[in-house]
This record gives C-alpha cells, structure tokens and sequence, in this order.
C-alpha cells in the first residue's frame, strides 16, 4: 500500500523532474523493456516476458478493466484473455510518444516513470489490421537486485478515435508545404525541426552533410564555457587583442570598432562571435582553448555524432574548398540545440546556460531568415552561417539554427541549411524565412 501511494505522488509530481534525453542509456534501457514487453510479450503472446520482467508486487491499473492487484493475476489475465481471443491484439507505441524520468534518493537513482501512448490494432485472419484502441499509459520500474522491475502500470484515456493519426497528418502536411519551397529551388536545403516537446519532428534531407561556415562559432561557444566551468578561464578575465590579431579581409565588427587593438572581457569576446558573427573574435577564441580540433573532440567526447570541425575562419576564408571540412547534419544541429537547451546532462553551469541562450537571442545576423516572416518581437535564439558566393555563381552556405519561442510559452528547434546554390542570396535567405513561417504557422494553429 505504502509503494502505491508514493506511486500516486510520484505522479502528481514527476512533471518537475528533468525528463532524460532520448539517446541517454536510461531511456534506451526502458525503450528496450517495453519492446521485450509489447512487441514480444504482449504482441506474441509470449508469457515469458511478463515472467521475468514484471516484479512480484505488481499492480496493473486499467480506467475500463479495473484493478489487477498481483503478477500471478495479471499473467492469468493474459493466458486466459488475451490469448484465447479470436483474433490476435497488437500494440504499437505511437512513435516519439515515450517520455523517462528517473527517480533518484540522495543521488542515487532507484527507478523511473515511463510515460506514453500506444495504439491497440485486431489481426483476423484474411482481413486487414483493424485499429481498436489508443490509450496513454504510465508506468513504474524499480531496480530491483540490480534489475529493472515494472512495478505498477497504469493505461487510461482509451479512446476509439485515435487523434494522434490526425497529428501525424498534420505533420506530414507541413513536410509536403516545406518541400514545395524546396523543389521550386535550384539549391540543395536540408531541414530539421523538433517541436511539442519531441512529439513532432520532421526531417528533410536532415542526415545530410552542410558546411557550417559561421554555425560553428555556436559550437566554439559551448566549448569555451566548459573550459569557463572548469575553471580553466573566466568570462570577465581581460584579453588584449593586438593590431596583428585584427586580421584583414575577414569579417569583424570588433575590428572596425578597434582597428589598433584593444582590451575587453572574454565574456565581450563571446558576444563579437556569436551575435555579430566576428570572424576575428572566432579565431581568438579557438587559440585559447587548443584550436579546432578540441571543440570537435569535444562533442565527440559527449556522444555528439557528425560534427567536423578541422579549420578556423584564417583557414576558412583563404580557400573555397576548405570550408567544407566543417560540416554538420541538420538533425546533429538539432540535436545540440536541444541538448544544451535542456541541459540534462548539465553540461553547462546555470551562468554559462544563461550566458549563452542570451547572447544568442541577441544574434544580429540573418534578420531575413527564421526571423524574416515571423511576427515583430517573436524571441529567436539563433546562429547564421554565410559563405557567400564563389565566381561561379554557387553559394555553399546560407544556414541559420535556433530556437523559436511561440506566444504560448512553448518553443521548437530548427536548423536549415541552404547549400551547392545558384539562387541569390536574398533567395536563399527567404528559403529559409518561407520554411521557418510554415513551422510557425503549423505549430501556433
């Protein structure tokens, strides 16, 4: 009784607890259970599952079926009803449904809430799968002599029309409006979007390879405030910048501001990158925490995949070619983005967190991009990245990532990458605008 009230107000509350990111071990692990459960057990009928990973005090709560209150009743309930009714029940998790929250004392972590919907289909024979159902559920697993034990469940909310094919519709709708964009173009475009906290996401081109030009200075950024977390520098420590250092033929705001030298804080120099996109500040940077090669080193470090980053802005601009030795995918945009975002994994202390998301809500570059067609004042955080175009007429590099923050306190990730282009930039830029305002429409409808 004690376990099914702390059970009851673990829920009440678990909305307070950090949700786990989808690539971390511990959603994977439950991902992985409630697969051996449904797509096995459940879906085959095979009681086996239910038998080793159930535990012995389970109870099962259903909003039609009522209360199971032991595990021999619930696998009775399977063996003699579910598996003996004339047609064959299967369950499918509704994709990016499935949200984990671990639940920790002193720090150490004894179990979590699983949370999701699901659809509920008939198989008959010689007729096509029938849809039933669609529920959400709620679950708990205990660890329990180190392994992982679902202790109470909780399906309700049955509904017989399922509004998440509708969603999904929807979706698909907005991924036929962007790609019209896109085709009516000669330029490759790359598009990734998270939104509804996970629940829509949409990719377009999103594993492909788009050199970053100035996107990486977001990433140099991040880097830079672990080193300041670390202790190894601070963001008010004074940096003197030499005549020398202002490198001509490079972008930079910070030279013509000061074209004999000067001295400002690190936390100044952080703010030339990432919201005026200084290319002199960029390369500051880099020498002072080991050059390129740590910040890629540094993501992969973290788990972070397609991530290149070989070359600084000196390098960059000498040569065209070169600029493709950094590159991204627009869902690895994405995925950074909402990683430091949410902070999870606490990859950043609160000051650099806030330090960052407010530089990059000051970004000045590419007002015609995400922010081109949206409503005056709507809060971007972003990075743009530029390559211009070469004698040929191609652009390789018209991108910008953020976050855009909707009036009902909700936000969504996007990246867009514009490349191997023979429109105009102004063009480019409004592919873009265009994609960003479909986004907005379709998540602010």
């Amino acid at each position: 009784m004690k376990q099914t009230l702390l059970f009851f107000i673990t829920l009440t509350s678990f909305n307070l607890l950090a949700q786990v990111d989808k690539s971390s071990e511990l959603f994977k692990t439950l991902k992985a259970n409630d697969s051996l459960l449904f797509n096995v057990g459940f879906n085959t009928c095979d009681i086996s599952q239910f038998e080793k990973l159930v535990s012995d005090t389970f109870e099962f709560y259903h909003d039609e079926a009522g209360i199971t209150r032991s595990k021999a009743a619930f696998i009775l309930s399977i063996k003699e009803g579910l598996c003996k009714l004339n047609y064959k029940p299967y369950r499918k998790l509704v994709e990016g449904s499935m949200e984990v929250y671990p639940l920790e004392k002193k720090g150490v972590m004894y179990g979590a809430i699983q949370t999701g919907k699901h659809r509920f289909y008939a198989i008959e024979k010689n007729k096509p799968e029938r849809f039933t159902s669609v529920a959400k559920f709620t679950n708990l697993w205990l660890i329990e002599n180190g392994q992982w034990k679902l202790s109470r469940s909780l399906s309700y909310d049955h509904q017989q029309k399922d509004n998440s094919v509708t969603l999904a519709q929807s979706i698909d709708s907005l991924k036929q409006k962007i790609q019209k964009i896109i085709s009516e173009k000669n330029a490759t475009v790359g598009v990734s979007i998270i939104g509804n906290n996970g629940k829509d996401t949409l990719s377009i081109n999103g594993n492909g390879h788009y050199p970053m030009q100035s996107v990486f200075k977001f990433h140099i950024a991040l880097v830079v405030l672990s080193k300041v977390d670390e202790g190894k520098l601070s963001l008010d420590q004074k940096i003197k910048i030499e005549k020398k250092d202002l490198l001509p033929g490079l972008y930079s705001p910070l030279r013509d501001k000061y074209p004999d030298g000067t001295t400002l804080t690190l936390s100044e120099i952080l703010e030339y990158t990432v919201s005026q996109s200084d290319n002199v500040g960029c390369d500051i940077l880099l020498r002072m925490i080991g050059g390129p090669k740590t910040v890629e080193d540094y993501f992969i470090k973290h788990g972070f995949k397609d991530i290149s980053i070989k070359i600084n802005e000196e390098v960059m601009q000498k040569n065209w070619d070169l600029q493709y030795q950094n590159w991204t995918t627009p869902k690895a945009a994405n995925e950074v983005l909402s990683s430091f975002y949410f902070n999870h994994k606490k990859l950043l202390s609160e000051k650099s967190y806030d330090f960052l998301w407010n530089t990059m809500k000051q970004t000045q570059t590419g007002k015609k991009r995400l922010k081109g067609k949206l409503p005056e004042n709507t809060t971007v955080a972003h990075k743009t990245g530029t390559s211009g175009a070469n004698k040929k007429g191609l652009s390789a590099a018209t991108n910008d990532i953020g976050i855009i923050f909707l009036p009902n306190g909700n936000h969504f990730f996007i990246s867009v990458f514009v490349s191997n282009s023979k429109e105009n930039e102004e063009t480019n830029e409004k592919i873009i605008a265009d994609i960003s305002k479909q986004v907005w429409d379709y998540f602010t409808r």
